[in-house]
């Protein structure tokens, strides 16, 4: 049986690699919940999905405490 859900108060930056279809999702839907969100992209600066910041990967994951890869796999992994 599982406990009550707890919402921690406190928020996490977020690092997400890609801005595709489950980066975006993931990445907006995190904001929503309150997380500092930042893009990483080959594109480099401006905004990315849901408006959050989009920058270089290494600007991206400097000072993220999660980091999410949501790139496509390898074509031969499919």
């Amino acid at each position: 049986m599982r406990g009550p859900l707890v919402r921690l108060g406190a928020s996490m930056k977020i690092a997400v690699i890609g801005t595709g279809k489950i980066g975006g999702t993931l990445g907006r839907r995190w904001a929503e919940a309150g997380h500092e969100v930042t893009y990483g992209s080959r594109g480099g600066h401006g905004e990315g999905p849901g408006g959050a910041p989009q920058t270089a990967v290494a600007d991206a994951i400097a000072d993220a405490e999660v980091v999410v890869l949501a790139v496509p796999g390898a074509p031969w992994l499919r």
